[in-house]
């Protein structure tokens, strides 16, 4: 994993979000296509007690938080609040 250009404040993270891949010739329904996105924690603020860390992959809301282009990579600045949880097993 790169380094993050991005330190985050006020109980935010940097989220790099894992694209959707289309499996096959499976039609999603446009419906369905509004679940929560999932990405990799890549930068955490210096807060206390933050709930995750470097590394863990999460679920959040769509929509939620700003993307930030950098370098080619595309990142997203989340609040804590709008995190929906951690998926564990995955890194």
């Amino acid at each position: 994993m790169k380094k993050c250009p991005i330190k985050p404040i006020k109980r935010r993270y940097v989220v790099e979000k894992i694209k959707k891949e289309q499996v096959g010739s499976i039609v999603i329904p446009e419906g369905f296509q509004e679940w929560p996105d999932t990405g990799t924690i890549v930068a955490v603020s210096d807060d206390d007690n933050m709930e995750c860390a470097v590394g863990d992959v999460v679920r959040f809301k769509k929509h939620a938080g700003t993307d930030i282009e950098l370098d080619g990579t595309n990142y997203n600045i989340i609040k804590e609040d709008q995190l929906l949880a951690i998926i564990k097993g995955m890194k």
